[in-house]
């Protein structure tokens, strides 16, 4: 059974097999304790912690020193924002330190 991500601190997942995550440290847990194929990431998370806003452009960094540190298997990476900038942003990291991960972008809600 394949394990997927959501992390989106407002929208619902499209179903019960995906884990939500509704801000940055409970994403970073999820991703570091799981073994998911699939990763589907909002820009805006409404984090803010110690003067600084977390959003998915830093979990997907987080992701990405993952991959580099344990060598685990990419997963599909889905942006699902409907920031145009984050978006951007965001891919932007994915095309340049993981650009063999598969890569879809949802709807922009």
């Amino acid at each position: 059974m394949s394990m997927k991500l959501w992390v989106d601190d407002v929208r619902s997942a499209p179903d019960e097999s995906w884990d939500v995550a509704r801000d940055y440290a409970t994403a970073c847990v999820l991703f570091r304790s799981g073994d998911y194929t699939c990763v589907s990431l909002d820009h805006d998370l409404g984090d803010f912690h110690n003067g600084r806003e977390y959003s998915g452009y830093d979990v997907l960094l987080f992701i990405v020193e993952e991959l580099f540190r344990t060598g685990r298997e990419v997963p599909e990476i889905r942006i699902h924002s409907a920031n145009p900038v984050g978006y951007e942003r965001m891919l932007g990291v994915v095309e340049r330190y993981i650009p063999y991960a598969p890569v879809a972008q949802l709807d922009r809600a």
